[in-house]
């Protein structure tokens, strides 16, 4: 990531006052800002670098303010607290947390109803659903799995982060369906062992909820064998 000019601006004035004969207090402090300074980069708060650097001027007069540098940079720090739910991990989960609200209580009606009829439009309820719900647990997984990653996303706009984690089980649950039934039309050349089938499709729709590339994959060799020979 790119130091903003402003960030780079402190960073050059605490760079500059190293070669002169520092106090160790101020010294520590200094080192407190500079990596308080990283920490807002990190979380695209950059309204709060002005105040960082009233404190390293603060610190470089000829006789320190050391107290206030530090009050500064604790208000810096309590102010950079508060903007924690803007956080890109935060905003995925709050994002699965909406979904999975909604979700679990339609979940169990539309279980209740269907669970009364063994098929469903001529296939097994029973296996609709397990592969739907085990799609959208694979999509879950794979979240939290990932979650140190989002934490270091910049520059996303939040709606963006937030539909992700709200339509990710979604996503999950519709991929599996679609491989089940890959699957049981024969177009992909896979062996079940005989009485392990609802294993079997359980285990291929969480990996389908896991793992996008794989559903990607999956799609492109589907589509291949839908290939038709153009007329010439």
């Amino acid at each position: 990531m790119t130091t903003t000019k402003s960030i780079r601006t402190v960073l050059d004035q605490i760079e500059s006052a190293l070669s002169g004969n520092l106090e160790k207090p101020v010294q520590e402090e200094l080192a407190n800002l500079v990596l308080l300074l990283h920490d807002l980069e990190q979380d695209n708060l950059e309204n709060l670098v002005p105040a960082a650097k009233i404190a390293t001027s603060a610190l470089l007069l000829p006789e320190p303010e050391i107290e206030m540098a530090k009050r500064i940079r604790s208000e810096i720090v309590r102010r950079r607290s508060g903007p924690a739910l803007k956080s890109p991990a935060v905003l995925i989960t709050m994002g699965l947390g909406l979904i999975l609200y909604i979700g679990i209580p339609l979940t169990y009606v539309l279980f209740s109803k269907l669970a009364v009829s063994e098929y469903f439009f001529g296939l097994k309820t029973s296996i609709l659903l397990l592969v739907g719900i085990a799609g959208a647990f694979g999509s879950i997984v794979s979240i939290m799995v990932r979650i140190q990653d989002f934490s270091t996303l910049t520059n996303v706009n939040k709606y963006v982060l937030a539909m992700t984690g709200f339509f990710k089980p979604i996503i999950g649950t519709t991929f599996a369906l679609f491989i089940y039934a890959t699957i049981e039309a024969g177009m992909l050349p896979v062996k079940i062992t005989e009485g392990k089938e609802l294993f079997f499709f359980i285990a291929v729709a969480f990996i389908a909820g896991f793992s996008e590339i794989w559903d990607r994959d999956i799609a492109t060799k589907t589509e291949g064998t839908l290939s038709v020979t153009p007329k010439t």
